[in-house]
């Protein structure tokens, strides 16, 4: 097992970097020749190159991809809630009360943006401190959530007692 992990800054940098990425692949694939490659996201370039350099050695690879999608792909239905918690606040005259319940959306996709800016890895270097803030505003919106949530519960249950 190989792993390569991009750390460079900078373009001139990045390019080094790959091209000493692409010689080990290279080597490694040749003196191992593997039959199946597990990777975390098969669009990366290093993947691709490895999967070039078996076929051209004749070899007929299989590629493993082993995401289940949540970390990749969380940013993309975080973006589409919030678009769509927006447009229903927009149009919330419409919708009477029916517009809050699209509006909790928000709490959704900032979940999902919680788990999706967390697991950027080194594509996005973002500083520890950029992550505790973003950490502590998912937990805070959470908890804001679940106290709004107890408090409507409770003023059904004394409207309830009313009667």
């Amino acid at each position: 097992m190989q792993l390569f992990c991009a750390e460079a800054k900078g373009l001139k940098e990045k390019m080094r970097e790959r091209r000493r990425n692409f010689a080990a692949l290279q080597v490694a694939v040749k003196a191992v020749q593997p039959d199946r490659i597990a990777v975390g996201s098969d669009r990366r370039v290093e993947f691709q190159f490895a999967m070039h350099c078996l076929h051209r050695l004749g070899l007929n690879p299989k590629g493993i991809y082993l995401d289940d999608g949540l970390y990749t792909y969380a940013g993309r239905p975080a973006w589409f809630l919030l678009l769509l918690a927006a447009v229903a606040a927009a149009l919330r005259g419409r919708f009477r009360n029916g517009w809050r319940i699209v509006h909790y959306l928000t709490c959704v996709a900032l979940a999902f943006g919680a788990v999706h800016a967390t697991m950027l890895g080194t594509s996005f270097v973002v500083s520890t401190v950029a992550h505790v803030v973003m950490l502590l505003l998912a937990a805070l919106g959470l908890l804001v959530f679940v106290r709004k949530r107890v408090e409507a519960w409770q003023r059904r249950r004394a409207r309830a007692a009313r009667r």
